[in-house]
């Protein structure tokens, strides 16, 4: 019971932050899949698995390391942010992989990071970076983010170019909440880990179709949704772009057989999407289901 009221709570979550008003929603019986919903007037089967990592991998110790790292660059940052009381700027700051990988586990390469003394001089070229931009953040509404990359760092932030992938800014009337590469501060599990759990899970409903008769055909379409965030094991800890670069896990899906597969990570607010040819990614900014793509 305990483990349905689960499965259905994921499902809630992921479609109404995909931006679909789900109705009927409930437990399959029999299962799989394990829950059913009307959507649009179409019903659908949606087959969970719920993500865990359960196993050491090799690159753990350095990942650790890492995050120490990050979590030492977001400490003199803050401080710094106390004598600009006013700033009035959210912020998300994304590093650029590095050339060194990650053994067994996602994410796949280590992060680049500046390092003892260019700490003091990256979170000053940061805060001044914010100030700068503020301008163009008074153009957008409410909760939208502005992303910016290397071209706008230029040769006036060289550590910020040299180690930055992405900066995220908006603007907050009353408090400064800024993430240092939320992305980067665990360890999650490597492809062949995906690719095994979607190819269980398709093997699951295509054997259920041979011996269910016609109990399918009731449904337009099933999907498959992964689910995650909360406890820590289950903190998926992958980037953006982690599910376009890996070939295997899109091939798993692309033969699946599933008409949607989603991957929500609650605890992080992220949302991927396949419908057929590519991933989407989303990003939900309020508990209110508002998504920024």
């Amino acid at each position: 019971m305990e483990q349905q009221e689960s499965e259905r709570r994921w499902v809630r979550q992921a479609l109404e932050c995909l931006g679909y008003r789900p109705e009927g929603l409930r437990s399959s019986c029999p299962d799989p899949p394990d829950v059913e919903v009307a959507i649009d007037d179409r019903l659908i089967g949606i087959e969970v698995v719920e993500y865990h990592r359960d196993r050491p991998t090799v690159g753990e110790s350095r990942l650790r390391k890492q995050q120490a790292d990050i979590s030492r660059i977001q400490a003199v940052f803050e401080k710094a942010l106390e004598s600009i009381p006013n700033l009035n700027v959210d912020g998300c700051v994304y590093f650029k992989e590095s050339a060194n990988r990650v053994s067994g586990a996602s994410p796949g390469s280590y992060r680049v990071l500046p390092g003892g003394r260019q700490i003091k001089d990256f979170v000053e070229q940061l805060l001044c970076f914010a100030i700068q931009k503020k301008a163009e953040l008074n153009k957008l509404s409410g909760d939208e983010y502005a992303t910016f990359s290397a071209p706008d760092f230029r040769l006036d932030f060289p550590i910020i170019l040299e180690c930055v992938d992405t900066i995220e800014l908006r603007l907050r009337p009353y408090t400064d909440a800024w993430n240092f590469d939320p992305e980067a501060d665990s360890y999650g599990l490597c492809a062949d880990v995906w690719v095994t759990t979607i190819n269980k899970k398709a093997e699951v409903i295509r054997k259920a179709k041979e011996h269910g008769g016609d109990r399918f055909s009731r449904y337009h379409e099933v999907w498959l949704l992964i689910s995650g965030g909360c406890p820590k094991a289950q903190s998926m800890s992958v980037t953006r772009d982690f599910f376009e670069k890996e070939p295997a896990i899109n091939k798993a899906v692309q033969e699946s057989g599933f008409a949607k597969v989603m991957i929500f990570d609650s605890l992080k607010g992220n949302i991927w999407e396949w419908c057929g040819e590519r991933w989407r990614h989303l990003r939900h900014t309020t508990t209110q289901g508002k998504i920024d793509a």
